[in-house]
């Protein structure tokens, strides 16, 4: 009977046991939301720990974006911040801060010059590292920084350390105490004053970003090193236009054209040249990407027998016209060039025209033109009484001699040669004439008699010739060294013995009368050989 009554009792928990239980919930419960605010925090410090060191990865290579050049502690942050995904950010009085997934994360960038000393050292500058490649220890950083995310640190930086660590001590987004400048002095022996004209051989380029969520640190530094790229670093002409008419045209008018060059980067000057020679520099129009100048060409010449150009003309022909842009320690990038051709006339005469009766043959030579689209030359006569006009003597040819074959024989005649370009053929002026009596008979050849040689020198001799025409006689001989054209005449003597004390090699040599009207014997079948 006990026993059924104890089964059928209506007693529950008593009041301890219900809050024993109770204590053991809670504390279970309290024990899981502590697990879940340290699984949080944990998280929220990953992620701020992650975003912080991808926004440092960002800040280095928006620096090597930026030309090598170009990149210095001025001029950093700012065009940084012109930079896609950093468009955002701003500097105020908490530094140089942009927000990232609702974290805030404060930054700060420093570059100086290294010198590496493989290549000799020069005089440093203000941009030059103050502590050479860093000198502080992970640890010090460590110190200095401290766990607030402040980008100023905690104040107990030593003078190199705050450029080390990439403190911001002003909060203007610009790491401070990094360069010469900053610090007012350099601790590094790179910092000489030897002559290597161009000592930023690299840039060292110091980041630090630190943020306000988190566990532990909360900050990412780096230390980089960028380079010098040589000439691709260097500012380039990407564009480079004459002035209207000019381009890829024929100018046939006016004295000067006016260029503009652009470049891919701000340029510190630019050359331009004709040809490949050096001519000018350019004007910068303001922004060093833009460039001017003009290429003085001069006026033609009228057209008139014998004319030559002016001193300071650029006469006709096809010019390469290149420009070269150079950055601030004057290392030039590529070339670029435009063609530009000239035919602003008919061409100037032949300069130097020379026509010998050679027994009864007109020889002819002139010097080329100065013209660079000269196509021809041509060689005419005419007779002076008669009233004549101009006749060809030899085929239209390239050729600067010309050899009438079939001289008259008789009356006086004027020679003369004009250049013809290749503008159709234009025929340009005429040279300066050479009046000829063809019915002079000219003197007898020479006999030679047998030649000596000692050492490098030899000596001719030779029998007086004859003039066949009365009342007049040989004046002079002329020797002809190795070949018997008008461009081999060596030398004139009025004896009948020469001496050459230039023959140290082997030579030919031929000898002509000439009489007093110009004409002149016919050379030897064979020369003298020594």
């Amino acid at each position: 009977m006990p026993r059924r009554r104890a089964l059928r009792s209506q007693d529950g928990f008593t009041i301890v046991e219900v809050l024993v239980a109770i204590i053991i919930l809670v504390v279970g419960l309290l024990g899981t939301a502590d697990i879940l605010l340290h699984a949080d925090r944990s998280t929220v410090s990953s992620q701020a720990r992650e975003g912080g060191v991808a926004l440092q990865r960002e800040l280095v290579e928006a620096a090597r974006n930026i030309p090598f050049t170009q990149l210095s502690q001025a001029s950093v942050v700012p065009t940084i911040k012109n930079m896609p995904g950093f468009t955002s950010s701003s500097v105020g009085a908490n530094g140089w801060q942009i927000k990232r997934r609702g974290i805030n994360y404060t930054m700060a960038i420093g570059v100086c010059a290294v010198d590496d000393p493989s290549d000799g050292t020069g005089a440093s500058d203000p941009d030059t590292c103050a502590d050479g490649t860093g000198g502080s220890t992970a640890a010090q950083c460590l110190a200095a920084l401290g766990t607030t995310g402040n980008i100023s640190g905690n104040g107990s930086a030593g003078s190199t350390q705050v450029g080390d660590c990439g403190i911001d001590l002003n909060k203007d987004g610009v790491v401070d105490n990094l360069t010469k400048g900053q610090l007012g002095t350099c601790t590094t022996a790179l910092c000489g004053s030897g002559s290597d004209t161009n000592p930023a051989d690299f840039l060292r380029v110091v980041t630090l970003v630190r943020w306000d969520r988190g566990d532990g640190t909360r900050y990412a530094l780096q230390s980089t090193t960028d380079p010098y790229p040589g000439l691709s670093g260097a500012p380039r002409v990407i564009s480079l236009t004459p002035s209207a008419g000019a381009g890829g045209a024929v100018v046939t008018t006016g004295d000067h054209i006016d260029f503009t060059a652009t470049t891919n980067r701000k340029a510190s000057a630019l050359s331009w040249l004709v040809g490949g020679t050096p001519w000018g520099t350019g004007t910068d129009a303001g922004t060093g990407l833009t460039w001017t100048f003009s290429w003085q060409l001069g006026t033609p010449a009228a057209a008139a027998v014998g004319a030559s150009p002016a001193a300071n003309e650029v006469v006709d022909g096809t010019y390469e016209v290149g420009t070269r842009a150079y950055d601030q320690f004057n290392v030039g990038g590529q070339e670029r060039d435009v063609t530009i051709t000239l035919n602003r006339r008919a061409p100037y005469a032949p300069a130097t025209f020379q026509a010998v009766n050679v027994a009864g043959n007109v020889e002819t030579m002139w010097t080329r033109s100065p013209e660079g689209d000269i196509d021809g030359y041509r060689v005419f006569h005419q007779q002076v009484a008669g009233g004549g006009g101009d006749s060809p003597v030899c085929n239209y040819s390239t050729a600067l001699t010309c050899i009438d074959n079939s001289a008259p024989n008789s009356g006086t005649w004027i020679y003369h040669v004009y250049a013809y370009d290749n503008t159709g053929q234009r025929q340009g002026d005429a040279s300066l004439p050479v009046t000829i009596d063809l019915s002079d008979r000219t003197p007898t050849t020479p006999i030679l008699l047998p030649a000596s040689r000692s050492g490098s020198t030899v000596t001719l001799n030779w029998l007086p010739a004859a003039d066949p025409d009365p009342g007049d006689s040989v004046v002079r001989y002329r020797i002809y060294r190795d070949g018997t054209s008008l461009a081999d005449a060596w030398t004139t003597t009025t004896g009948l013995t020469w001496t050459d004390s230039n023959a140290a090699d082997t030579h030919t040599y031929y000898v002509v009368a000439v009489d007093s009207k110009g004409g002149e014997s016919a050379k030897q079948v064979t020369g003298v050989t020594l």
